[in-house]
């Protein structure tokens, strides 16, 4: 459980598989960064889906070569 009026620590979805509705959701503030002229915020959003999408893609095949 977190406080929600202290904020996010990051840490909150560490144990949680990457999704694409995750990779989706930074898409979004990537767009809403660029939107704002935001450059830097939505390179640094875009790296990060990148490497999201790479976890996912791993955590996929993980286990369909498990069962």
């Amino acid at each position: 459980m977190f406080d929600l009026h202290q904020g996010f620590s990051g840490r909150e979805l560490a144990e949680v598989p990457p999704t694409l509705t995750s990779l989706a959701v930074i898409q979004l503030d990537a767009a809403t960064a660029l939107a704002r002229g935001q450059i830097l915020r939505a390179a640094r959003e875009q790296l990060a889906a990148a490497r999201l999408l790479g976890q996912a893609l791993v955590h996929g095949l993980k286990e369909r070569f498990r069962k």
